[in-house]
């Protein structure tokens, strides 16, 4: 057999070096949906600052993102299924909502800024399951994140005409129903998020500059989120975390040039 040349040996150690690399590369696929202009409903100035800036703050760190600003339920449905369809093999799955949500039975709702609520059956008919988004993410990714940030205010409790018993302030609790999901609201179940004064609301303020800060795990992520946005806010507003994740999740890994 004839000797390896050094030339060789060494290209053959930096493809082996390029292989590894990109084996170990996460993939990571994000959905970010930022509805302002409602029709119907009232306008929220900053959902689309926080779905832009936070569309910009995950494509940094490392995910292909699908990003949707004051989508009406046709093109909230279209996207959803593009960012379904690239979920094969995902390594993280993540969910990012700023606008309008409502909790009716106890489910909660994505609104469109289309849909005009007057009755519980517009409430299922034009409106998002959380749940169903969630439902695939489950199926195709290792690891769900969802980040709600929404319930500035509560439309169904303007406009909706049902029985008051079905409509709950803010969003429902939202249990993982399987391993490896990790949902997180901008205030606690049935209360109502801060849309803020500034261009983000206090929660995706903080939230975009802790996703930039290289080998910071989640649980500790949303720790240091939570304590600022409780101080921002004067105590009126308190993320909320339900996680059944049974590995340590980075959403970053690198440190991000600004």
């Amino acid at each position: 057999m004839a000797a390896v040349t050094r030339p060789v040996l060494i290209i053959l150690f930096i493809f082996l070096l390029a292989t590894q690399s990109i084996a170990e590369t996460p993939k990571k696929i994000a959905l970010v949906i930022g509805n302002s202009k409602y029709i119907h409903l009232p306008f929220i100035p900053n959902a689309k600052n926080d779905a832009g800036d936070m569309a910009e703050a995950l494509s940094e760190v490392g995910f292909n993102v699908f990003k949707g600003i004051d989508l009406d339920y046709r093109a909230m449905i279209e996207i959803i299924g593009a960012f379904q369809k690239s979920l094969d093999g995902a390594d993280i799955a993540l969910l990012f909502f700023a606008g309008h949500g409502v909790q009716f039975n106890e489910v909660n709702y994505l609104i469109p800024v289309d849909a005009t609520l007057k009755n519980e059956i517009e409430v299922e008919a034009l409106t998002i399951k959380l749940q169903l988004i969630i439902a695939a993410m489950e199926r195709a990714a290792k690891n769900r994140i969802i980040f709600l940030d929404s319930c500035r205010d509560n439309p169904g409790l303007i406009n909706l005409k049902v029985r008051s018993s079905a409509v709950g302030s803010g969003l429902a609790a939202e249990n993982p129903g399987t391993v490896g999901t990790f949902v997180t609201f901008a205030t606690n179940p049935g209360n109502v998020a801060l849309d803020g004064p500034g261009r983000n609301s206090p929660f995706t303020s903080a939230l975009k500059k802790s996703i930039r800060e290289p080998g910071v795990e989640i649980h500790q992520m949303m720790t240091r989120v939570r304590k600022e946005v409780f101080s921002v806010t004067n105590g009126s507003q308190l993320p909320w975390t339900n996680s059944s994740l049974q590995e340590n999740v980075f959403l970053s890994t690198r440190a991000v040039a600004r």
